[in-house]
């Protein structure tokens, strides 16, 4: 054994030395960053586990949803129950309303859930998923794990734009598409994004629409830049030979049927009281004052109309945010390593086209503040932790004492985040509507009327009648979308039956209003009589100048104080359901009632 000692190299020997020392030891400097990781790591953990107790356990509960799935999820129960909205105008626009990618794979979940609010719950997972993931990818891939973390918590904490996720619906998408962006970017993987494009196009437009516009102007850059043209040159072209391709797309995706209309102009839109008036539909006109409307929604990543803080944090937010961000930009840029800052600042200024082009073609490209809600906060969320990290910490000399600084400078960045919005856990993000809303109304609905019964009443009463009902409604307030000329021109002449008959005078004028139009049952919102609620009876514009009027006179006088006072189907077959919320009549067994009287 003692000759082998001879090929032991002077490294070994001094290994050893070291290591039977133990002074040695304690002088021996120590990489403290897999800590730091792992501290980061549980902290993302444990924020996330805080976001989910904050949902109150309504995700995943089947009797919760959002108020907006009563209008985008209540046609996956075509998959249950087929026919059931057949020859249906108002789901042929909701149909419509979604695009394709989401309604097929709504449709899929469906058939493993059963329950179309199961199903929301399921892709709201997914849209969650995946934009975490791909957030934290694009960051670990630009700067590394430490600010990868920092970013997925600042997502998780930004309720304003988490709520868009709740229940599923169309909008979720939006964070996931965009992160994945980033990160396909940053990895320079160019048919990703190619792919990323088309699937955008299906999926949700307006992101598709930003996609598009970040990534040609990224690549206009490089091909401009004479050092990087030769690298970027092919990739440009075949780009711009693809745009025809998502073009066609774009058209496939938001293409409506002719019978439903045309989109209402800006012009059109600044004369209908729905949108021009402080109690329409959807105050939409005028348009804000920019400034107004991007500090409004465009800063949500640092604070949030859910939680008030100080006046001062509310008034100068925008202006230390955009300070920040001018800084950032700055410092990292002038370092010896330069940072390149392309991928940064052509996603910031294709923000700042397409809302530019949401207002100058308003109502066609939809809302211009859709524009910067979401996008805004994910370009802060994914790129303030990117420079933050890497004005400290270069991309391959990691030292823990510059980690340490990097990680004190998101801790700042927190600290800010905070001032502004809190802990981020406020409010049951948006799980704001239970299936049991009107008591046991919509379980007897789906129970007991047949597959094929059109359902008119109140249009606020009888919101939940397709998702909670399962049954055709004949119009209700969620769906009495003003957005299509046609398709509008239905609902008011559907709105003005539905509320004439609702506050008649007279049993036989129901009968009247109601027949014609093939409804074969009619539900009484019962507090709407009590004489308090007449007297503060309202209604959106222009239809609230007609609820008053109807709603002028004596509570003894309306057709609804002369149903029995139970249920009595020998006597009164025509009431066929009463509870503390609610009255049914069946419109056939009325009229049959009225003519033997």
């Amino acid at each position: 054994m003692r000759p082998l000692q001879k090929f032991r190299s002077a490294e070994d020997e001094e290994e050893q030395k070291i290591y039977r020392t133990p002074q040695s030891l304690i002088e021996k400097p120590i990489d403290l960053s897999t800590l730091t990781r792992t501290l980061f790591f549980l902290a993302t953990c444990f924020y996330g586990y805080l976001f989910i107790e904050s949902l109150q356990g309504r995700w995943f509960d089947p009797r919760w949803t959002t108020d907006d799935s009563l209008q985008q999820a209540f046609m996956f129960h075509e998959v249950t129950a087929p026919g059931v909205f057949v020859n249906d105008m108002i789901t042929d626009m909701m149909v419509n309303y979604l695009s394709p990618i989401h309604l097929w794979l709504g449709t899929a979940i469906t058939y493993f859930t059963q329950d179309p609010m199961m199903t929301g719950h399921w892709i709201m997972l997914i849209q969650v998923g995946l934009a975490v993931g791909f957030l934290f990818a694009a960051v670990k891939q630009a700067a590394g794990f430490i600010p990868a973390c920092a970013s997925v918590i600042w997502l998780l904490h930004t309720r304003n734009i988490m709520q868009r996720l709740t229940a599923g619906l169309q909008r979720g998408w939006a964070p996931a598409l965009l992160a994945a962006y980033i990160y396909f970017l940053y990895k320079q993987n160019h048919k990703a994004i190619y792919f990323l494009i088309g699937v955008s196009w299906l999926l949700h437009a307006p992101s598709a629409l930003l996609i598009s516009a970040s990534y040609g102007l990224f690549l206009l850059w490089k091909f401009i830049q004479l050092e990087t043209r030769r690298d970027f040159s092919k990739t440009f072209v075949t780009y711009l030979l693809l745009c025809p391709l998502f073009a066609l797309l774009a058209f496939y995706g938001t293409k409506k049927p002719e019978y439903l209309g045309d989109m209402v102009t800006y012009e059109v839109a600044a004369n209908m009281p729905e949108f021009s008036s402080v109690n329409g539909r959807f105050k939409m006109t005028p348009l804000w004052p920019r400034w107004t409307e991007i500090s409004q929604f465009g800063f949500q990543a640092f604070n949030t109309s859910l939680t008030k803080s100080s006046e001062l944090v509310e008034s100068y937010t925008p202006h230390v945010a955009i300070l920040l961000l001018v800084s950032l930009l700055a410092i990292v840029r002038r370092k010896k390593e330069k940072f390149q800052i392309s991928e940064i600042v052509t996603f910031l200024l294709a923000i700042l086209l397409t809302y530019e082009a949401s207002r100058l073609f308003a109502f066609k490209l939809f809302v211009p503040q859709r524009y910067i809600q979401i996008p805004m906060a994910i370009f802060f969320i994914a790129f303030i932790p990117i420079l933050v990290w890497r004005m400290h910490v270069n991309a391959k000399d990691i030292k823990f004492k510059r980690s340490i600084r990097g990680v004190l400078g998101l801790l700042v960045v927190g600290l800010f985040v905070y001032a502004g919005s809190g802990s981020g856990l406020t409010g049951d993000a948006n799980f704001n509507m239970p299936r049991y809303i009107r008591g046991d109304l919509w379980n007897w609905v789906s129970a007991t009327l047949p597959q094929d019964a059109i359902i008119a009443g109140h249009p606020a009463h009888i919101d939940g009648v397709q998702l909670f009902g399962k049954r055709q409604g004949y119009v209700t307030n969620e769906t009495a979308h003003p957005f299509y000329d046609k398709y509008y021109q239905e609902m008011s002449r559907r709105l003005d039956i539905s509320l004439r008959a609702h506050y008649s005078r007279d049993l036989s004028e129901i009968v009247t209003l109601l027949e014609p139009e093939g409804i074969s049952y009619f539900i009484f919102k019962r507090k709407a009589f009590y004489p308090d609620a007449l007297s503060k009876v309202t209604y959106f514009s222009p239809f609230d100048t007609l609820v008053k009027e109807l709603a002028s006179h004596p509570a003894e006088e309306y057709a609804y104080k002369k149903l029995p006072k139970e249920v009595d189907l020998e006597r009164y077959p025509f009431l066929i359901y009463r509870d503390d919320q609610s009255a049914v009549v069946d419109i056939k067994k009325l009229q049959e009632f009225l003519s033997k009287s």
